[in-house]
């Protein structure tokens, strides 16, 4: 038996009564993290996003050219792990990939590094008040027989096209709610430092190389991707922070404590939902 036109009149005219009805806060919510530009959480490897992958609730990953992405949310905030594997070309163009898929708000970089300044031990995060890529640098002439003088060898900044001049940038600056909002996350297996974020395709083992890397970049921590993928958001202009957790120091423990990259997401994921208060 057929409705009458009555029935049908009725319906269309509360149509959107009968919608607002079936739109559970639930619903409402998908919709609304839908909408929202996503935080981008990026590890080089498996080890330092086990946490993260497990937040957003085990997605299936999406793969994009060899790099693969998880999507999600952290209570309200929408989410996009990333995994960039190793090396600042690898990071530099995982970078580019997850701006041009998922246009972030901002990106956190994080996972395990060597200590480079003496005072910090495994354990301990630097939260990346710069990111400097140290493996850039200009030598002075030396005939052949002549030698290799560390002391003599400076930073060979990055250049950069800005409204048509080129800028010299020797490191990139971290964004400072993303900082600020770091500062305040609990950390109990080692201390929390403000400093200098350091990226090259190296693993340094030479006690006096680091302290040459220190002296002349400043840098507090070494790793292969964060530099790399901060200059890739300065130039899109998207808020960036490096945080990275010492797994290794030749100043007082040169085992790799490969678990501590787990220690780093679990930071992330306070982090992000400090962000997403």
């Amino acid at each position: 038996m057929g409705s009458r036109p009555i029935d049908r009149i009725f319906f269309v005219r509360h149509l959107h009564i009968i919608l607002a009805i079936m739109m559970t806060s639930s619903a409402f919510l998908l919709i609304a993290s839908l909408a929202q530009a996503p935080i981008a959480v990026q590890g080089a490897v498996d080890s330092e996003l086990g946490p993260l992958v497990e937040a957003l609730g085990n997605p299936e990953p999406r793969d994009i050219q060899g790099f693969r992405f998880w999507e999600g949310t952290i209570g309200n905030q929408r989410v996009v792990v990333s995994r960039t594997e190793v090396g600042m070309v690898h990071a530099t163009m995982a970078t580019m990939i997850l701006i041009r898929e998922y246009a972030p708000a901002s990106i956190i970089n994080q996972g395990t590094a060597g200590g480079v300044n003496p005072e910090l031990s495994p354990g301990d995060i630097i939260l990346g008040k710069t990111s400097a890529p140290f493996g850039a640098f200009r030598t002075e002439p030396r005939k052949r027989g002549e030698g290799v003088d560390l002391a003599s060898w400076g930073p060979l900044p990055r250049q950069l096209r800005e409204n048509g001049e080129r800028v010299s940038y020797e490191n990139f600056a971290g964004d400072q709610r993303l900082l600020r909002t770091a500062g305040g996350v609990r950390h109990e297996a080692g201390q929390v430092i403000e400093g200098i974020v350091g990226s090259a395709d190296q693993w340094n083992r030479e006690v006096d190389k680091l302290l040459w890397a220190r002296e002349v970049f400043g840098i507090d921590s070494e790793d292969m991707e964060s530099a790399a993928a901060h200059q890739v958001a300065h130039i899109y202009g998207i808020p960036f922070l490096a945080v990275r957790i010492v797994s290794n120091s030749e100043h007082n423990d040169a085992v790799f404590h490969r678990e501590l990259g787990t220690d780093c997401a679990e930071f992330a994921v306070a982090l992000v939902r400090e962000l997403s208060n």
